[in-house]
């Protein structure tokens, strides 16, 4: 079985925005493209798992979610890094565009996304690590059976959400990604 990384997207690789919609407005964490380049080194599966509320809100349409990752996926390129695939949730209970205004199993903290992935890549969840800046990032990292790291950058888990404590704290992706490299070897 194979080992993955999942990263939330927003306050993790890019800096927050509320609700980044638009490509001219990505701006990537310093060393993100690095961290994702050590672990694409290491053998890991790089996978973002991000909630995309905005489009049930009817701030964007799927296509402009798509483009801003083909933009961030552009973007790492200059790293040599890599995100094997961009998985993303559209849903939101409270939202305004009525196909997508509902509970679903793939909106974190549910698991839908890392066990999507898990099937689509072989991954083993147990071997595998998610890192997010938000508390629902760890609690469905810490449900799919991955070990978790609760990043400073973004919410810096200030959103309060959920109680969860993480396998491990960061200042940003590139020192999650330095302790989960020390931590295999």
């Amino acid at each position: 079985m194979v080992r993955g990384v999942f990263l939330d997207r927003d306050g993790v690789v890019c800096f927050e925005k509320n609700h980044l919609v638009k490509a001219e407005e990505i701006s990537l964490i310093h060393n993100s493209g690095k961290g994702i380049k050590m672990l694409n080194d290491a053998g890991y599966k790089t996978i973002i798992v991000s909630n995309q509320a905005a489009i049930a809100n009817g701030m964007c349409k799927i296509e402009d979610v798509r483009l801003v990752n083909k933009c961030i996926e552009d973007i790492l390129e200059y790293d040599g890094a890599i995100i094997d695939k961009f998985y993303f949730c559209p849903h939101h209970p409270g939202g305004i565009v009525p196909e997508y205004s509902v509970a679903c199993n793939c909106r974190k903290p549910a698991i839908g996304m890392l066990l999507q992935a898990a099937r689509d890549f072989s991954i083993n969840l147990n071997e595998s690590w998610m890192i997010g800046d938000k508390t629902i990032d760890v609690a469905a990292g810490k449900s799919a059976g991955c070990r978790t790291i609760l990043v400073e950058t973004g919410y810096g888990g200030k959103d309060e959400i959920i109680n969860v404590q993480p396998t491990f704290l960061a200042k940003n992706l590139y020192e999650a990604v330095s302790k989960i490299i020390l931590k295999e070897k």
